[in-house]
C-alpha cells in the first residue's frame, strides 16, 4: 500500500521492557522543523517561550518567533534602536515583567513580546574594549530584581528598578578564554562554568570558591552544564564522567549517574505518574533518555526510512514547557518537537532485506503467550513469510522457508495462537502451524476441493471448544477439530454461496457466546450454526443482496457489528439491526475493514481514510492518522488486538502500535494571540488604540492558537460584535472586513486545539472607526438644517409669489370693478335714458337699445363674478357656498321657483384655486340657468358638501326633464363638460322625460 511522507515529524524506534512498564509516555517522537519550514538557519543556540506563548528561537542568524504555523524572524539592521544588534543570538531570558532579553554577538537587547518593539540595553564599559567583547551571555534575573549578565570575564548587575549597573571581574586561576558561561538558580547563587570547571561567585565579597567532587576533591570535571529541577535541586553535566547533584549540606558535588556519557546537558522531567527523568543532550546519537529508577537510558536513534525519528544530530539546546509538558530539542541540524498528545502511537519497521518482494505488507500481528515477559511478538507480512519482533531491544528475527522450515508458502494472511501455545498462521493452500517453543513446523493442506484456484486461508479464530475455524477467499468456511490431522470443508446452503458456485469469501469470522460463527463475507453477514449446521444470510438496511462485508464483531455488551462498505452496522443476535452509521452520522471514509473492541467498550475500525474510534454510547467518532503518528492516512491492512489491550495496526513493512486506553488527549486550550494588524495591508501597531480612519476600508486581523501539539488540526473562529449575527468558524486564523461603518467595534477571537478543546475566552480587539464626514452625525444635522433652511427660503419664496399674484388679483379686480364697472354702468344708464328720450317717437329703435342695456347688465354681472373669483379673501369653500346660495335666491325667488341648499355647516378650512372657484361656480350658474330656462321646475335643490377628500357639488330640479342623449343646439351642456375637465373633476348629468335633472360636479381638493 502507498504511505504519504510526512516531512515535518520524527521518532524513536528503541523501546525498553522496563521502560515501557513504567513510564510509557511516548512514543517519543519528534516534529522537525528547519530552515524549510522557515527557520533562518537550523543550528540552534536558545529556547524559551514567552508570557502569551510563543515559542522564540535563537540561532546564528536572527532570532526566530514560532506561532504553530510559521516563523517570523528578527535580524541586525540599520536601526539600532529597533533593531537586533547582531545576528548571532547566544541566549533568551524572559524578564519577570514578560519582556524578552535577548543576547547576541553584538550586545544585548529587550524585545516587547506583543509589540515587537526592540530598543538596546547598554551595558558598563569593561577594561577592554576590542570588538569581540561585545558577545554577551545569558541574562538571569534574581529575586531583588537584578538582571546578572556576563560580558567577556565581566560579570555586569543591572538595577531594573533605579538603572544602576555594577561590574564584577571574579578571580579564576583556570581562565584560559574571556568567557565565563553563568547560571544563577533560584536561591540567587551564582554559578560560573569555565573549561570545565565550576564556581560559586559572591557579589557581596567578591570572593569566588571553586565547587568539587565531594569524593575526590576533583575541580576539574569537564562540567558543561548546569540545572535546575521543580523541587530546587541543581544538577550538572559532565562530559565524561556522568551527572552530578550538588549537595547543599557538603557544598561540593556528589556523583550520582556514572554510566551517561558523554553528555553535553541535561533536562530534569517528570512522567504523568510523577516518575522522574531526564533529558539528556550526548550519547552516539546525540540525544536519549535516562530514568534513574531502573537505571535506564533509551536512546534516540536515527533511521533514515522512518519520517518520525530523531535526527541523529548532538543536541545544543532543551526546553521543556511546564504548562503543557512540550519538549524542544535544539540540534546543529533543525529543531524537534516533542508533544505528549501529538505522536500517539508507537511505531516499528521491519528491517528491509534483499529479498523482500513489492508486497511487504504487515498483515497480522500475535503477542506470543509463551513468553512469561510478554515481549515477543509474531508479525505476518504479506508475500514476505513472517518475523519474530523482541519489543525491548526493536530485533527482529525472520522465519522463512528453509530445509529445517519447510514453509508451505511466503503469503501469510493472517496469525492466531491457540490455548496450547501453537502459533497457526494462514497461507496460500492451507494453514501451518508453528511452535514457538521448538520452533517445529506443520503444514496442513490439500483440504480444499479447488487446489488450482489458490485458495487463501483470509482468517483464523480458536473457538470456545478449542475448534480451530478457518475463512478462505474462495472455497468459504472450514474447521479443524482438535487432534484431527487435516481441516474440514463446512457444506453451507446455496443461499448463502455465490449464485451457481461452491464460493463464498470469508473476510472475517468470530464466535458468539452461544457458539455460532458470524462471518463477514462477499455475500454479507453470514450466521452459521455448527450445533445444527444452519447458515443464514441476514440483509442490511440501505443495502442491496448481495453486498460486501469486511468485518464483524462480537461485542462484549452482545451486539453483533458489521462493517460494510462505509455502512458500520450495530445488531443483535438474531441478526435484527439496532442503528447504523454511515458517512451522515461521522464515518469519513468510503470503505472499512477490519473492527476491534477495545478494553473501554468503543468499536475501532480501519479504513481507506483514517483510523477510526466509535464510542457507543454517545454515537461519536474520534479519528486517527498521520498526524498522530500513523504510518498512513489510509490503514488498510492488520489490525489486531493484543490480549493486554493494546490494538496494532499493519502497513508496508510497519506497524504502529497503541494502548487504547492511555491514549493522552490534549486538554490545554490553546492561548489566542494576535499577531499582526492590517489597515489596507499597511502594518498597524499593536500595543497602540486602534483607529480607523475615514478611507481605511480594509481592515485583516491575523492572529494564532498557541498549540504546538498538532498545529494543523487548530480550528479558529471570530466575531465581530454588532456586525456578525454568529461566530464565524475557519481552518485559516485570519478575520477580515471592509467598509465597517462608524463607531467602536470589539472583535472577538477564540481557537481550539487538535482535540477540539475550544478556549471560549479567547481574546478580544477594540478598535475605533471613524466615518467619512457624510457619515458623520453633525454632517446629517447639517444637511437637515441646510435642507430645512432651502425649504423654508422656496417657502418663503413661494409665499411672496403668492402675496404678489395676490396683490396683483386684487389690483386687476379693483381696476376691473372702478373702470369696466363704470363703464358698464355708464353704457346702461345712457341705454335707458336713451329709450325714455325716444320714447314712442322711433319705435323701431327701442329693441336695439333695450338689447345694449341687457348686455351690459349681462356684462357687468359677469365681470362681478370674475372679480369675485380674484380675490383672495373669497377662495374659502364658504364663501363659494354663500355666494352660490345668494345668487340662487335672487335668481328663483323673482320666478317664484322654490330654492333650497343643503351645505355642510362647518366647512373644513381649505381653499380653493381661483381657477377651480370660477369653473365650479359657473357650472352651478349655468346649471340653474338652465333650470330656470328650461326644465319648468316647482324646486330647485343645492348640494354642496365635502366627501373623501373630495367636493361634490349638485343643482337638482323637479322639472320636465329630458333625455341627455339627444342632439341639442346650444353650448351650455358642452360647455360645463369641458370647464369640469379643465379642473380635473368629474360632471355628471342625470335626467329623464318627466323626471327632473340632476347636474353633479365632483372635485379632488
Amino acid at each position: 500500500m502507498s504511505r504519504n511522507a510526512h516531512t515535518v515529524v520524527f521518532s524513536c524506534l528503541l523501546w525498553c521492557f522496563p521502560l515501557w512498564l513504567h513510564s510509557q509516555e511516548g512514543p517519543y517522537s519528534f516534529t522537525h522543523l528547519g530552515t524549510a519550514e522557515g527557520l533562518s538557519n537550523d543550528l540552534i543556540t536558545s529556547l524559551t517561550c514567552d508570557t502569551f506563548g510563543f515559542l522564540w528561537v535563537g540561532t546564528p542568524n536572527g532570532l526566530n518567533r514560532f506561532d504553530g504555523r510559521r516563523f517570523r524572524t528578527f535580524r541586525k539592521g540599520p536601526d539600532p534602536a529597533n533593531d537586533l544588534p547582531g545576528d548571532y543570538v547566544a541566549a533568551i531570558s524572559e524578564a519577570p515583567d514578560g519582556r524578552l532579553w535577548v543576547s547576541t554577538d553584538k550586545g544585548l537587547c529587550r524585545l516587547e513580546p506583543r509589540s515587537l518593539r526592540l530598543e538596546p540595553v547598554p551595558l558598563p564599559e569593561g577594561a577592554d574594549t576590542i570588538v569581540r567583547h561585545h558577545a554577551v551571555g545569558k541574562v538571569y534575573f534574581d529575586r531583588q530584581g537584578r538582571a546578572w549578565v556576563t560580558r567577556a570575564w565581566h560579570l555586569s548587575c543591572l538595577d531594573l528598578k533605579t538603572g544602576k549597573s555594577q561590574t564584577f571581574q571574579p578571580r579564576i586561576d583556570t581562565v584560559r578564554h574571556p568567557e565565563l558561561p553563568l547560571y544563577l538558580d533560584r536561591q540567587d547563587r551564582i554559578w560560573i562554568v569555565h573549561n570545565g570547571f565550576v564556581f560559586q561567585f559572591d557579589p557581596a565579597t567578591g570572593q569566588t570558591r571553586a565547587i568539587v567532587d565531594a569524593v575526590t576533591g576533583e575541580n576539574n570535571l569537564n562540567i558543561l552544564g548546569i540545572t535546575e529541577d521543580d523541587e530546587g535541586q541543581i544538577w550538572l553535566s559532565s562530559w565524561g564522567r556522568g551527572v552530578y547533584r550538588y549537595n547543599p549540606v557538603s557544598g561540593n558535588l556528589d556523583l550520582m549517574y556514572r554510566n551517561l556519557y558523554p553528555i553535553r546537558g541535561v533536562m530534569p522531567d517528570k512522567t504523568s505518574s510523577g516518575e522522574p527523568f531526564f533529558w539528556v543532550a550526548g550519547g552516539l546519537s546525540g540525544l536519549f533518555l535516562y530514568f534513574p529508577k531502573q537505571d535506564l537510558r533509551q536512546v534516540m536513534t536515527n533511521d533514515p526510512r522512518d519520517p518520525y525519528s530523531h535526527n541523529g544530530f548532538y543536541t545544543t539546546v532543551m526546553y521543556r514547557n511546564d504548562r503543557t509538558g512540550d519538549v524542544w530539542i535544539g540540534t546543529e541540524v533543525g529543531l524537534e518537537h516533542y508533544a505528549p498528545t501529538a505522536i500517539r502511537f508507537g511505531r516499528a519497521i521491519i528491517p528491509k532485506e534483499p529479498d523482500f518482494g513489492p508486497f511487504n505488507l504487515v498483515s497480522d500481528i500475535v503477542q506470543d503467550q509463551t513468553d512469561p515477559t510478554g515481549q515477543t511478538y509474531y508479525v505476518g507480512v504479506w508475500a514476505n513469510y513472517f518475523f519474530r519482533w523482541h519489543r525491548p531491544t526493536n530485533v527482529f528475527e525472520r522465519f522463512k522457508r528453509s530445509p529445517k522450515l519447510p514453509l508451505q508458502d511466503a503469503e501469510v494472511f493472517c496469525m492466531t495462537q491457540d490455548r496450547a501455545g501453537l502459533l497457526w498462521l494462514g497461507v496460500t493452500g492451507g494453514i501451518t502451524s508453528f511452535d514457538p517453543r521448538t520452533r517445529n513446523l506443520r503444514n496442513y493442506n490439500g483440504f480444499f476441493t479447488q487446489p488450482n484456484r489458490r485458495n487463501k486461508v483470509i482468517t483464523l479464530m480458536e473457538g470456545r471448544d478449542g475448534v480451530l475455524w478457518l475463512g478462505a477467499n474462495a472455497e468459504g468456511l472450514c474447521r479443524l477439530r482438535p487432534g484431527a490431522r487435516r481441516p474440514e470443508r463446512i457444506p453451507l446452503p446455496p443461499e448463502v454461496l455465490y449464485p451457481n458456485t461452491p464460493d463464498l469469501f470469508v473476510h472475517r469470522i468470530d464466535e458468539d457466546t452461544l457458539g455460532r460463527i458470524w462471518m463477514a463475507t462477499n455475500r454479507g453477514v453470514v450466521r452459521y450454526n455448527p450445533a445444527n449446521g444452519e447458515a443464514k444470510v441476514f440483509p442490511i438496511p440501505g443495502k442491496m443482496m448481495p453486498y460486501d462485508c469486511a468485518g464483524i464483531l462480537v461485542a462484549s455488551s452482545g451486539s453483533i457489528w458489521a462493517m460494510c462498505d462505509r455502512v458500520l452496522v450495530e445488531m443483535d443476535y438474531a441478526g435484527k439491526p439496532l442503528r447504523s452509521f454511515d458517512n451522515e452520522q461521522g464515518i469519513l471514509a468510503a470503505r472499512g475493514f477490519y473492527l476491534q473492541e477495545d478494553k473501554l467498550g468503543n468499536i475501532w475500525f480501519n479504513s481507506d481514510y483514517l483510523l477510526h474510534c466509535l464510542t457507543p454510547r454517545t454515537g461519536t467518532f474520534t479519528y486517527y492518522g498521520q498526524a498522530d503518528g500513523l504510518f498512513s492516512n489510509a490503514p488498510t491492512d492488520a489490525m489486531s488486538l493484543m490480549p493486554n489491550g493494546e490494538i496494532f495496526v499493519g502497513f508496508q513493512n510497519t506497524f504502529n502500535f497503541f494502548d487504547p486506553a492511555r491514549l493522552r488527549r490534549n486538554t490545554t486550550p490553546p492561548t489566542i494571540a494576535i499577531t499582526a494588524i492590517r489597515v489596507l495591508n499597511e502594518e498597524a501597531s499593536l500595543d497602540r488604540p486602534l483607529v480607523l480612519l475615514p478611507g481605511q476600508n480594509m481592515l485583516t486581523v491575523e492572529f494564532a492558537a498557541l498549540n504546538f501539539s498538532q498545529p494543523e488540526r487548530n480550528r479558529y473562529a471570530y466575531q465581530l460584535e454588532g456586525f456578525d449575527r454568529d461566530w464565524i468558524y475557519t481552518d485559516r486564523p485570519v478575520a477580515v472586513y471592509t467598509n465597517l461603518d462608524g463607531g467602536r467595534y470589539t472583535l472577538r477571537l477564540k481557537a481550539a486545539n487538535n482535540d477540539g478543546i475550544w478556549n471560549e475566552q479567547g481574546a478580544t480587539l477594540q478598535f475605533e472607526v471613524i466615518p467619512p464626514l457624510y457619515r458623520r452625525w453633525y454632517f446629517f444635522v447639517a444637511l437637515a438644517a441646510l435642507l430645512a433652511g432651502a425649504i423654508a427660503a422656496v417657502s418663503w419664496y413661494r409665499h411672496q409669489q403668492r402675496r404678489r399674484l395676490e396683490q396683483f388679483r386684487e389690483r386687476l379686480a379693483r381696476d376691473l370693478h372702478d373702470e369696466m364697472g363704470s363703464t358698464l354702468s355708464s353704457i346702461r344708464f345712457f341705454s335707458d335714458f336713451a329709450q325714455t328720450q325716444i320714447g314712442t317717437s322711433k319705435p323701431e329703435t327701442l329693441p336695439v337699445l333695450q338689447r345694449i342695456s341687457q348686455s351690459a347688465t349681462s356684462l357687468s354681472e359677469s365681470m362681478q363674478d370674475i372679480i369675485w373669483a380674484m380675490k383672495t379673501r373669497h377662495e374659502h369653500l364658504e364663501d363659494m357656498a354663500s355666494r352660490m346660495t345668494e345668487f340662487g335666491l335672487r335668481l328663483l325667488e323673482a320666478r317664484g321657483i322654490q330654492f333650497k341648499s343643503s351645505i355642510d355647516e362647518h366647512f373644513p378650512v381649505r381653499k380653493l384655486l381661483p381657477e377651480q372657484r370660477r369653473n365650479v361656480y359657473l357650472i352651478f350658474k349655468e346649471a340653474l340657468n338652465n333650470a330656470v330656462k328650461y326644465a319648468r321646475c316647482s324646486k330647485v335643490e343645492l348640494v354642496f358638501r365635502m366627501e373623501k377628500n373630495g367636493l361634490l357639488m349638485a343643482v337638482v330640479d323637479n322639472g320636465q326633464g329630458f333625455d341627455p342623449l339627444a342632439q341639442t343646439t346650444g353650448n351650455g351642456l358642452h360647455n360645463m363638460l369641458q370647464r369640469a375637465k379643465d379642473i380635473g373633476g368629474d360632471l355628471l348629468i342625470e335626467s329623464a322625460p318627466g323626471k327632473g335633472s340632476t347636474v353633479q360636479l365632483k372635485i379632488k381638493m
